[in-house]
């Protein structure tokens, strides 16, 4: 009987062996899926990112040369018709004329300054550095919903979100693309927002009325953005969340952790 028992436990024990080693195999290749996963997917974000750097210049070089430089040349033939109309007698109509040549002036000027303000603020918002995070995302979300003819509601909890600058240019920028690229759709009619004070973690929730979509439709329109996003939202320990109710439309939660910030 003991010959028995003791046969018996070295054959447990073999058993468990082979069911450990199994079990380690399939950790590891379950790791190393997970690992080429993640591989995969960091490409795919590395290629999104220069992508999106590329647009950006080149959305730059549009704005200067659409704006600025179309500015500057009109600029320049009022100044040659200025300067020609300086030659010989100044007579009242002469006079006239050059007024209403440095009234034009003055308007190509005025919109030239429009337009670098606008270039500034898209390359680095001013208001992030002189205001804070809240005051920058509110002027985003007013000017965003005047361009696109929506309602939208800021709901503001806290008036500072207090972060490190670098975290403070990502929060912003997952903002805008988020409202700008992803959530918004054509039959998108209100934005809410709310922006809170937690306890160890800032919260800012967007909320879009766009209704009839769905999760595969919104998450397959553009995978890699997702995937861009959620990176971003790493370089300051933060979560980002989406949801999707056909009825309601989509809800995002961006969580910006305090230890991680300061």
């Amino acid at each position: 009987m003991a010959t028995f028992c003791c046969h018996k436990k070295l054959s447990d024990l073999i058993v468990n062996e082979i069911m450990l080693q199994t079990q380690t195999g399939k950790q590891k290749v379950e790791t190393e899926e997970s690992l080429l996963s993640s591989r995969e997917r960091f490409k795919q974000f590395a290629s999104h990112l220069q992508k999106v750097r590329e647009e950006e210049k080149v959305n730059l070089s549009r704005e200067l040369h659409d704006s600025l430089g179309q500015s500057l040349t009109g600029l320049k033939i009022y100044a040659h018709r200025i300067f020609n109309g300086l030659n010989g007698a100044l007579t009242d109509a002469k006079v006239s004329l050059l007024r209403e040549q440095v009234t034009e002036m003055i308007g190509i000027i005025d919109g030239t300054l429009k337009g670098v303000k606008k270039i500034a603020r898209d390359i680095r918002p001013r208001i992030l550095d002189e205001f804070g995070l809240v005051p920058a995302i509110e002027m985003f979300l007013k000017e965003f919903a005047a361009s696109r003819g929506l309602k939208y509601v800021l709901i503001k909890e806290t008036r500072s979100i207090e972060i490190n600058k670098v975290s403070s240019i990502e929060v912003y920028r997952i903002f805008q693309e988020t409202i700008s690229n992803v959530i918004c759709q054509s039959n998108t009619t209100m934005l809410t927002v709310k922006i809170s004070d937690k306890q160890h973690s800032y919260v800012i929730e967007i909320l879009d009325d766009a209704r009839g979509q769905n999760e595969t439709d919104l998450f397959e329109l553009n995978p890699i953005r997702f995937v861009g996003l959620h990176e971003r939202v790493k370089v300051f320990g933060g979560n980002l969340h989406f949801s999707v109710d056909e009825s309601s439309g989509v809800s995002v939660v961006l969580s910006i952790p305090k230890n991680e910030t300061k």
